[in-house]
């Protein structure tokens, strides 16, 4: 059996409803309440506190991100200037803005140099 092309259960809004709605006008459920002296409260949505999960230590995983050629490239100048790696300059970066970083990422090597 085909089934219907649209649903017969459902109602339709009236003409002058649909033309207020695609106007941005109020519906007639908020003109009857702007009309009345007492205001709805405001609800105002609460967040849950993120709850940090504990990490076995010595997990890695990886982390791939796409940047430009030219922040690549800074990115690249700027390790040579320090002597160190990429990898170190940006855990030493997100350590600066404030991020746990482990002890692990930030014992990195330095170029030409092992870390004994």
């Amino acid at each position: 059996m085909a089934k219907p092309a649209f649903k017969p259960n459902k109602v339709r809004p009236s003409k002058d409803l649909a033309l207020a709605i695609a106007r941005g006008e109020p519906l007639p459920e908020e003109r009857d309440l702007s009309s009345s002296h007492a205001q709805p409260e405001a609800v105002v949505p609460t967040i849950a506190p993120i709850k940090k999960k504990s990490v076995k230590a010595g997990k890695t995983v990886s982390l791939n991100m796409q940047v430009s050629q030219a922040t690549w490239q800074a990115i690249s100048y700027k390790s040579i200037e320090e002597g160190i790696s990429r990898k170190l300059l940006i855990m030493q970066v997100l350590q600066a803005a404030g991020i746990d970083v482990d002890a692990a990422d930030l014992a990195g090597f330095t170029k030409g140099k092992s870390n004994e």
